[in-house]
């Protein structure tokens, strides 16, 4: 439907392309539909070029951001690997500490073992030599010096379980900050594929615009030349043509009868005639006929006996037969998927001229057919036959 309409817009500058096409120049009005026209497309060539700079601003915004957090990201990874390797040193340093600390257990018991010994060896000696005999001397300074011993691996193994208690509570620490590390960096690398998700939909779209923008000034330029070659074509031949075409209007007889044609395609009308109000711009424009939509793609035919003026694409917005009638009027089919006449050709009416194109994203397919009577548009609907 989109692109119909945009066609039914081209197709109102039809026979300003092709002067040749019409005995005399088109009317000053053509003009002035197409200046307003040409303004509207400088309207929104300036709206997209709005849209264009703040897209750039969106991408540079994204692009500035990713790279930030893949800074981050880095400068995260270096400190998980820091603290892994601390981790990993800490690992060591507990295997270390506990190895000593069950030396020192071990030790302490063989300490506190001797030091029983040696006790007992002293109150044997005592018990035998009494308090002043030898024995009981050298069975004392063994006991001093086996409850030094353990005392001091006492110590010993009192602060090697500390140290180990320590390492193991350093170990912890760095364990909970690991997982914070790694919570963030999942959170950072999340967020960079989500805007970087964003940066490649804003390309996407900037990239359409730009396309939009490039067709639009195309169409811009089209228009402004065939506004020129109208301005150039109605001076030369305006007198003659409000002559000539004055008294057609004035005997006030149509060149053909009402419901006297046949339907180029049977189909649903889904635009009409005149003016209308586009429905993505908003804004209002003149359509100079109306489009058939059918189910599937379908023969288009000429409605009346005739001689072929142009076939072709037009525009962009393709193919496009015309058809010159006896008295003055002019049948106008577009929207084509390719057509089958050629310039000059005579054609009879019921002739196959095209066939229709399928809409774009499917569901059917859509002609445009208009009527030009004295080289003026005018609403098909009276002209076609009734339906049953």
């Amino acid at each position: 439907m989109k692109q119909a309409r945009r066609a039914a817009l081209a197709l109102s500058f039809l026979f300003l392309t092709w002067p040749n096409l019409l005995p005399a120049a088109s009317p000053p009005k053509e003009i002035k539909y197409k200046s307003r026209d040409l303004e509207r497309i400088r309207d929104e060539m300036s709206r997209k070029k709005e849209e264009k700079q703040r897209l750039e601003k969106q991408v540079n915004e994204l692009s500035s951001s990713v790279e930030k957090d893949q800074t981050k990201i880095h400068d995260v990874e270096q400190s998980l690997q820091y603290t892994r390797r601390k981790q990993s040193d800490v690992q060591q340093q507990m295997a270390v500490s506990k190895n000593r600390h069950d030396d020192l257990v071990g030790k302490l018991q063989d300490c506190q073992e001797a030091f029983q010994d040696s006790a007992q060896t002293y109150a044997v000696a005592m018990i035998l030599g009494g308090p002043h005999g030898l024995a009981p001397i050298y069975a004392k300074h063994a006991v001093i010096a086996r409850s030094r011993d353990a005392r001091s691996t006492r110590e010993e193994t009192s602060d090697a379980k500390r140290s180990l208690q320590t390492l193991v509570e350093t170990q912890s620490i760095l364990r909970s900050e690991v997982d914070k590390q790694q919570e963030k960096l999942g959170g950072i690398r999340s967020s960079r594929r989500d805007k970087e998700k964003q940066l490649t939909k804003t390309q996407s779209r900037q990239e359409i615009v730009e396309g939009e923008i490039r067709e639009l000034r195309q169409n811009a330029e089209e228009l402004a030349s065939l506004i020129e070659v109208l301005r150039s074509k109605a001076k030369q031949d305006a007198d003659e043509e409000k002559r000539t075409r004055k008294e057609k209007e004035m005997t006030g007889r149509s060149p053909i009868l009402p419901r006297s044609l046949p339907w180029p395609v049977k189909g649903k009308v889904v635009m009409r005639f005149g003016r209308q109000e586009h429905p993505e711009f908003h804004t209002p424009f003149v359509s100079n006929g109306i489009v058939i939509e059918t189910p599937e793609t379908s023969e288009i035919s000429a409605v009346a006996d005739g001689k072929v003026l142009y076939s072709g694409e037009f525009m962009g917005y393709g193919g496009m037969v015309v058809v010159e009638h006896p008295g003055d009027w002019y049948s106008v089919y577009a929207r084509l998927a390719g057509w089958v006449v050629e310039k000059g050709q005579p054609i009879k009416k019921g002739d196959m001229v095209g066939q229709s194109r399928s809409k774009s994203g499917g569901g059917g397919a859509e002609s445009y057919f208009e009527l030009r009577f004295y080289g003026k548009p005018t609403d098909p609907m009276p002209w076609l036959v009734a339906r049953q």
